[in-house]
């Protein structure tokens, strides 16, 4: 056994996938640094959107097999224009510190503004 808890023999593919579960503190350091981190992820790959990140408003997690973690966030963020809109986010980290963002899109502007 490792420190983690899981032989380390067992196939990555008989290790368990967990629940998706709510974020329980949204407001914490560590879930508003991976809002931002992937506003500045989509801003590097989009074509000439610059979005200004803002909070994470609510987001969900995943633990998965081979210790890979899937965060769907909702965060705001605000555009070139000033208006601040709702986006969802899929940020993904694996077991060798590789992040992805698979998804990024707007949802709605916040108080139809």
């Amino acid at each position: 056994m490792s420190s983690t808890g899981v032989d380390p023999l067992v196939p990555v593919s008989k290790l368990p996938d967990y629940d998706t579960v709510p974020i329980k503190d949204v407001d914490s350091e560590e879930i508003q640094g991976i809002g931002g981190m992937a506003v500045r992820m989509h801003n590097e790959t989009s074509t000439g959107e610059n979005l200004e990140f803002v909070k994470v408003i609510n987001g969900l997690e995943k633990g998965r097999r081979g210790f890979q973690i899937v965060y769907t966030l909702v965060l705001s963020a605000k555009n070139s224009l000033g208006i601040v809109w709702t986006y969802k986010a899929k940020v993904i980290f694996n077991n060798r510190a590789a992040v992805r963002l698979p998804e990024f899109e707007a949802v709605l502007p916040e108080n139809g503004k």
